[in-house]
């Protein structure tokens, strides 16, 4: 096995494996998301949540169409999921109560290292 049939092993399960957890991750968040629309919620509750709320599903549907969207086009799709994994991080670390680290590992990690996965591999293709 040549060196150059180990590099296409490599950027080939590198690029399933960012794919994997895009769709993972994605998947989740969709469930989140269309889970919400049907949680009845009382309406002194919504106040302050209301914004933020609006704030993370914008977010989450933002990196959603990017993981559609990389599975196509690699590079802007994971250029789509490095900038909004990091939103997602910093709003996780604004807005989450004691289990800061809990929030940004859920919400923000997984995208964003699947963008980079998938920006690593558009180079390592040379495209």
């Amino acid at each position: 096995m040549g060196a150059n049939s180990r590099a296409l092993r490599s950027t080939l399960v590198m690029r399933w494996v960012a794919r994997g957890l895009g769709t993972l991750v994605a998947a989740a968040w969709l469930f989140v998301l269309v889970g919400s629309i049907f949680e009845p919620s009382e309406p002194e509750s919504l106040e302050g949540a209301m914004f933020e709320g609006a704030i993370l599903s914008v977010l989450a549907l933002v990196a959603i169409a990017g993981v559609a969207l990389a599975w196509w086009r690699e590079r802007l799709g994971g250029t789509i999921l490095v900038a909004d994994g990091w939103g997602l991080v910093v709003f996780a670390l604004l807005t989450a109560g004691r289990n800061r680290g809990l929030a940004v590992l859920s919400s923000g990690a997984p995208f964003f290292v699947a963008g980079l996965l998938f920006l690593i591999v558009t180079e390592m293709d040379g495209r």
